[in-house]
C-alpha cells in the first residue's frame, strides 16, 4: 500500500508498466515503482493549480491537465522539460485521453466542449460542441461538462457523458488528409445520469443507478451501429453472465447514489469589479454637482458668479498695491536716514 500526503485525482501506468504515475489535488505529480514497493513516491512535477487528469503517450511524453484550463505536455521522465501546452479551453479540463494509433490526445472541459490536439505542437485539430447535440432549454443555466470520454480505435467512435444529462454521445470520428471531422453517430437517452462507461473488445458498457438494470452493454457494429446487447440474448455465455449477476448487485452499487461530486467547485466565480466602481464613481460625481447647485441656486443673481469674481480679483490688486507702497515708502525712508 502507497500513501499520500494529498487526495489523488488521477493516476496511470506507464507504457513500460514499470512506475505508476499519481496525479493530487495540489497538482503534483508523483511517480511510484511497480517492482519496489517500499520505495517512496518521487515528485516529477507540479501545476500552480489542481490537476485533474494525467496520461502518458507511446513516445515518452507526461500530458497533464489542470483547472486553470492548461493542458501540459512534458517529457518523460525529464518532466521538467516541457514540450509544450494546449491552449483553447475556457473552463477546467476535466479528462484526457491518448489516441494511440492516431498519436493524438483528447480533452474534455468545463466548458462541455471535446477536442483533438497534437501534443507536440499544441495545435487543435478539432472542437467538439457537445451542447449541440443536447437538448437544452433556453431558461437551462446548468453549466455542461464532460465527465467521461472513451475511444475506441476500430470503429473510430468518441463516447462521452456530459453532467446533468442523462445521455451518452457517441460520435464518429474521420481522419483524411490531415483532416479530421466528427459527427454524432448515436445519442443513448437513458434513465438516469450514468456514473462511468468504457469501450472494449467492440462494446460500448454503461453504467447508471438503475436498479435491475444498473449495467448496458451495446455491441458495436459496422456503420457504426450501436446495439443494445440484452441479458440472455447473446450468444456470448460469459457476457450473459456477467450481465445478469451485475445488475443482481444493487445493494453494492447503491451506496453510491446521490454521491456529491467536486465538480461545482470546480468552476470559477468571476467577478466584474470595474463596473460598480464606474457607477459609484458617477453617483460620486452626480452629488458633488447637486451639491454645488444646491449652494449656488437663488444666492446670485444671473452673471453674479462672473461679478463676484471680479470683485475678488480687485480685492487682491488693491491688497497687492497698499503692500507694495508700504514697501516702497520704507525703502525711501531708509535712503534718507543713511545718507544723513
Amino acid at each position: 500500500m502507497r500513501t499520500m500526503m494529498r487526495r489523488s485525482t488521477s493516476l496511470v501506468f506507464t507504457y513500460s508498466e514499470e512506475d505508476i504515475l499519481v496525479a493530487d489535488k495540489s497538482g503534483d505529480v508523483y511517480t511510484f515503482s511497480v517492482q519496489n514497493g517500499n520505495q517512496p513516491g518521487e515528485l516529477i512535477l507540479g501545476h500552480l493549480s489542481m490537476l485533474l487528469d494525467v496520461v502518458v503517450s507511446k513516445k515518452d511524453f507526461l500530458v497533464t491537465c489542470d483547472r486553470d484550463e492548461k493542458i501540459r505536455v512534458s517529457h518523460y521522465p525529464n518532466a521538467y522539460n516541457i514540450q509544450c501546452f494546449c491552449l483553447g479551453h475556457q473552463e477546467f479540463v476535466s479528462k484526457l485521453l491518448y489516441l494511440e494509433k492516431e498519436d493524438l490526445v483528447a480533452s474534455g472541459s468545463g466548458d462541455g466542449t471535446i477536442r483533438l490536439w497534437d501534443y507536440h505542437t499544441g495545435q487543435e485539430k478539432l472542437c467538439i460542441e457537445c451542447r449541440e447535440n443536447l437538448d437544452i432549454a433556453e431558461n437551462d443555466t446548468k453549466k455542461t461538462a464532460i465527465l467521461c470520454l472513451q475511444y475506441c480505435a476500430k470503429h473510430q467512435i468518441v463516447a462521452t457523458v456530459v453532467s446533468h444529462h442523462s445521455v451518452v454521445l457517441v460520435y464518429h470520428v474521420t481522419f483524411e488528409d490531415n483532416h479530421i471531422h466528427a459527427e454524432l453517430s448515436k445519442k443513448i437517452e437513458l434513465l438516469a445520469e450514468p456514473w462511468d462507461i468504457s469501450l472494449h473488445d467492440g462494446r460500448l458498457w454503461v453504467l447508471q443507478a438503475i436498479e435491475g438494470d444498473t449495467v448496458q452493454v451495446y455491441r458495436i457494429l459496422e456503420g457504426p451501429v450501436l446495439q443494445k446487447v440484452l441479458p440472455d440474448s447473446s450468444k456470448d455465455k460469459v457476457l450473459n453472465a456477467a450481465l445478469t449477476e451485475l445488475n443482481q448487485k444493487w445493494n453494492f452499487f447503491k451506496e453510491s447514489v446521490g454521491t456529491e461530486t467536486i465538480l461545482p467547485s470546480l468552476y470559477k466565480n468571476k467577478f466584474d469589479n470595474i463596473k460598480p466602481y464606474l457607477e459609484k464613481k458617477q453617483m460620486r460625481l452626480e452629488g458633488k454637482m447637486t451639491s454645488v447647485d444646491r449652494k449656488t441656486k437663488g444666492t446670485l443673481p444671473p452673471g453674479g458668479i462672473k461679478r463676484k469674481e471680479h470683485a475678488a480679483m480687485g480685492a487682491k490688486k488693491r491688497t497687492a498695491d497698499v503692500i507694495s507702497g508700504g514697501q516702497d515708502g520704507h525703502n525711501v525712508a531708509a535712503k534718507s536716514g543713511k545718507g544723513s
